[in-house]
């Protein structure tokens, strides 16, 4: 045994001897981490106190015979051979210089019980202070253990158990993950792709800070929904992104958007709205989340296969209803409910007026339509708390600065590298302007079709075409010239003309009938066709249809 071990079996403590301590102190402080670790399930923590804890009791009361140190020396050995994985840091240090200083104690223990009964006799007092020595040795070791660097026994067991409850969080939020998982939510939300793209910078600008006024006003005459309504290409849609993206990502107060769209199945029809927007409010709210996991966990009626009415009652009405007053509102932005269903929204909207009672007042709605949606709104218990705007009334001059704004900026120049300067003229800004007659629609397509033609066609020269051909009076008109010139007629006697030509139409055609969307690959197969041919036909309309960049894109 090395001089420095048997040092430190006759070594003692300022403020008492080390027996004495331990009875007094650490004896206590184990028997609270005892009760503190039991049961917290972390590896390898309990049974190294356990053991201590026995360890301590048994020096504590032996008298220092031959059986007691074999006992002992037993005791030493399971301690220091057990296996202690899980903790960490400062706790898992401690555990391990414990084993490690007690080996040597073993060690001695060991010794002492294997001297015979005459040499034990004839040198007692030697033996008796060297049994002694061990169990103040033990002691100290314990104490260096228990209140290592002032850090008591006692915090180590808060901190095994702050790190359970950590452990136990994750496993609830796997748990709770796999809840929600259960329920459908499409890509909807106003920042999903394809989606419509936000107003442009310096357009739009006062209608859409009136609304944004009117939905974040807080005082209580301030109205429950806000219903945009508009024609076709009146620029409805990206307006409703503009204001929800400010509600999203300036204010913090969006709780669920769903963009309709006829163009995709699962954002045409009623069956996944309440789904959706149910995981949209759990993900904006923990309350909202924990109520709705509990429900679902305990929900036996089957009902995410209801149908959507009574889900849309449940997983968000009434839960709604269960949440505290909030002091800021809660935005639901609904766009394109004429193209929802069949209907053109009026399901939903009896929807809301059937539970609009039953939704805190804190909870505010933003709705978008063409102009027949707001008729459908004879409901008195809805009447009072819409706030209506419609686009087709705002003052014209205000529209067409907007527009005209949208066409200078698009078409400077900045935005491509042309063979030559160039940026739109103030004249064909006017002309296009006028043309567009208040729909940014018409705007957004002329704009496209002069980017279509780069780099090939000079910009000007797509502006001319535009301009200075056959007259524009309509939006289809813009339509059809665009068609016309992907799709040419070809000369009588143009026989490979003709073909490419009616490729073009089929292919035309197959997009306009498809149920929704499909990828260029996608679509070359259903047509048969050689994917890099389809690209080129669909090219020259990207004007008109969306082409996506990447082969296999939607």
């Amino acid at each position: 045994m090395s001089t420095s071990s048997s040092s430190n079996f006759g070594s003692s403590r300022a403020g008492g001897t080390p027996m004495h301590f331990l009875q007094t102190s650490i004896l206590p402080a184990l028997v609270v981490a005892k009760v503190g670790v039991t049961g917290l399930g972390v590896p390898g923590v309990e049974p190294v106190i356990n053991a201590v804890l026995e360890l301590l009791t048994m020096i504590s009361t032996m008298q220092g015979n031959k059986d007691d140190l074999s006992e002992l020396e037993k005791s030493l050995t399971s301690l220091i051979a057990l296996d202690i994985p899980g903790p960490s840091g400062d706790l898992q240090d401690r555990i391990t210089k414990l084993t490690t200083n007690l080996k040597d104690v073993a060690a001695e223990c060991k010794s002492l019980s294997e001297k015979t009964g005459l040499k034990r006799f004839l040198r007692s007092k030697i033996y008796k202070e060297r049994i002694q020595n061990v169990k103040n040795s033990i002691a100290d070791h314990i104490r260096d253990f228990t209140f290592h660097g002032n850090i008591s026994i006692e915090n180590s067991v808060q901190a095994i158990a702050e790190s359970v409850e950590a452990i136990q969080l994750k496993v609830d939020n796997v748990l709770t993950n796999e809840i929600l998982a259960s329920l459908r939510c499409i890509p909807a939300r106003y920042n999903a792709e394809n989606t419509p793209d936000k107003c442009m910078t310096g357009t739009r600008v006062e209608i859409i800070k009136d609304i944004v006024q009117r939905l974040t006003d807080t005082t209580s005459s301030s109205p429950r929904i806000i219903m945009l309504s508009g024609s076709a290409g009146s620029g409805k849609s990206t307006i409703a992104k503009t204001v929800a993206s400010i509600l999203a990502e300036q204010k913090g107060i969006l709780a669920a958007s769903f963009f309709f769209s006829r163009s995709y199945a699962d954002r045409r029809e009623l069956r996944q709205v309440p789904s959706t927007i149910a995981r949209q409010l759990a993900d904006s709210d923990p309350q909202f989340r924990y109520l709705l996991v509990q429900f679902l966990d305990s929900d036996r009626t089957g009902l995410l296969s209801a149908e959507p009415h009574l889900q849309f009652q449940k997983l968000v009405v009434e839960i709604l209803g269960k949440l505290p007053p909030s002091p800021k509102p809660w935005v639901i932005c609904i766009d394109a409910l004429d193209e929802c269903g069949r209907d053109r929204g009026q399901v939903f909207l009896r929807w809301l007026s059937d539970s609009i009672t039953q939704i805190p007042t804190y909870i505010r709605f933003f709705l978008t339509g063409r102009p027949d949606v707001p008729s459908y709104l004879k409901f008195a218990t809805l009447k009072s708390l819409i706030h209506g705007i419609s686009l087709d009334e705002i003052d014209s001059t205000v529209v067409a600065s907007d527009i005209r704004l949208y066409i200078k900026t698009s078409l400077d120049g900045s935005t491509w590298t042309t063979r030559d300067p160039w940026k739109i003229q103030t004249s064909d800004v006017e002309t296009m302007t006028t043309h567009a007659d208040g729909l940014f629609v018409f705007a957004a397509t002329a704009v496209r079709y002069v980017l279509a033609g780069l780099p090939q066609n000079r910009p000007q020269k797509s502006v001319d075409y535009l301009l200075k051909g056959a007259s524009l009076t309509h939006l289809h008109d813009l339509y059809q010239l665009i068609v016309n010139e992907a799709l040419p007629l070809p000369e009588p006697d143009d026989l490979r003309a003709q073909d490419a030509r009616d490729l073009g139409i089929h292919v035309l055609n197959t997009i306009l009938v498809l149920f929704e969307p499909l990828g260029l690959q996608a679509l070359a197969a259903l047509l048969n066709i050689d994917g890099e041919d389809l690209g080129r036909i669909l090219v020259p309309l990207s004007a008109v249809i969306r082409v996506p960049d990447m082969p296999g894109g939607n």
